[in-house]
């Protein structure tokens, strides 16, 4: 039988899908992306290379927390053998900074398709890794941009996959490792510390926590033999980094004061940065509270990406990047229900607005601060447009929560273009 045929097999679809997913990065590989940020990390990637690890957040001032400096090392390394073959060019040390980035990517696609497929049916685990793959705002953060959040992606869904197949310990590890890989990781933290302590309990809660801790220990030690209190220092220092209501992100803030406003600016009597710390606050506690009235799993998926989603609409000192975090949530709930309309619009309208961001922020930044820059009508109207549907994905997300927590269920919607798989039956045992 040919490898064509092999591959017409519904259980070998998902390779066709990885591979082709892979094939459309690599298009853009050699695609110059953010020349700055990409410069930025090559200088620490051959500093470690050279120095190693031992006082490098001295050598470099570095904000980066410590597990994404090993990544940078493994780079560094690799690109400064390949020197001494032959004469590397910035080309070749772009393949090697995206390549992680890419291998994460199909990672995270076939751990939703595993996912999917233990919990609904093989047609709907191809869809949501394929949904994964050719989503405009990942791909384009990973393959286009160069960004490295994808590797931040794959490990906070190991996370919840293990929490939500019954591994709390393990799944608090790696959610320690997400914060150990980007400081946003400590955003969505409270979440899972207060989901394993409420379904699990206190005791498998703190054997979690203080595992993360050991492993931020082990992982700190080569830097400066295990000092925690750096590690705090560094994440305080990441978040007063950038003190703009919005960095380039198509939030509030960028609403009413464009990009890279300070966020001390006022409004009525408290700054940006206090009404969004309100906003953001209000919104969690809300959602912790749904959440754990129930403790259902599927309400875990929904509170990450509502968190997800308020963190980038409502706190300050956001990237356009920062866009992408919600989107495997989105893309599990899109999935776990059978691609109703509101779970689908949410995720379509909020890939709408994480897309545009990160075109506009890349290529033409300067339309982003349209208080101080004349914007053309079109940009205007593009711009409007993706912040619209930024607003309009997270009501649709509040509105499903709801409607999770009521135990309502939608009515089935006749046409195909909303519900593609409508007669796809889930397989029997």
């Amino acid at each position: 039988m040919s490898i064509l045929k092999q591959f017409r097999k519904p259980e070998k679809m998902i390779y066709l899908i990885l591979f082709c997913g892979l094939v459309l990065r690599l298009i853009f590989v050699f695609h110059p992306g953010d020349g700055a940020d990409i410069l930025y990390f090559k200088s620490r990637a051959i500093d470690l290379a050279k120095n190693g690890f031992w006082q490098f957040y001295r050598r470099i001032g570095s904000d980066e927390p410590p597990f994404s400096q090993y990544i940078l090392k493994i780079i560094g390394e690799t690109y400064c053998y390949l020197t001494t073959l032959w004469r590397a060019s910035d080309k070749s040390y772009l393949a090697l900074w995206k390549m992680p980035s890419f291998l994460a990517d199909l990672g995270a696609a076939y751990l939703l398709y595993y996912w999917l497929k233990r919990e609904m049916s093989l047609q709907i685990a191809l869809l949501g890794a394929f949904f994964y793959l050719v989503n405009p705002a990942i791909f384009y953060n990973a393959a286009v941009w160069g960004q490295n959040d994808s590797l931040f992606l794959l490990i906070q869904l190991v996370a919840f996959f293990l929490i939500y197949f019954q591994k709390p310990v393990a799944g608090l590890a790696f959610a320690s490792l997400a914060a150990l890989t980007k400081t946003e990781g400590l955003i969505i933290l409270p979440l899972i510390i207060a989901w394993v302590w409420k379904r699990f309990g206190l005791k498998e809660g703190v054997k979690g926590v203080g595992l993360g801790l050991l492993l931020a220990f082990f992982l700190l030690y080569p830097f400066n033999k295990g000092n925690l209190l750096f590690l705090f220092k560094n994440y305080l220092e990441a978040m007063n980094h950038y003190p703009f209501g919005s960095i380039d992100a198509l939030n509030i803030w960028w609403f009413l004061g464009g990009i890279k406003l300070g966020d001390t600016a006022k409004l009525w009597f408290l700054s940006w940065r206090d009404w969004g710390l309100i906003f953001f606050s209000s919104i969690y506690c809300l959602v912790l509270i749904l959440t754990l009235r129930k403790s259902q799993k599927i309400h875990l998926l929904s509170a990450a990406s509502l968190i997800w989603m308020a963190a980038f609409l409502f706190l300050t000192r956001r990237n356009g990047t920062e866009s992408v975090y919600a989107l495997p949530f989105l893309i599990l709930l899109c999935c776990f229900s059978k691609i109703k309309p509101i779970p689908s619009l949410a995720l379509t309208f909020w890939s709408l607005m994480g897309v545009i961001n990160l075109q506009i922020a890349l290529n033409q930044p300067t339309v982003l601060d349209y208080h101080t820059t004349k914007t053309s009508l079109f940009f205007a109207w593009v711009l409007s447009l993706a912040f619209c549907s930024a607003l309009l994905a997270f009501v649709l997300n509040l509105i499903y929560t709801f409607k999770l927590q009521t135990g309502q269920t939608e009515k089935r919607i006749k046409y195909i273009y909303f519900n593609p798989i409508s007669l796809i039956k889930k397989e029997e045992p």
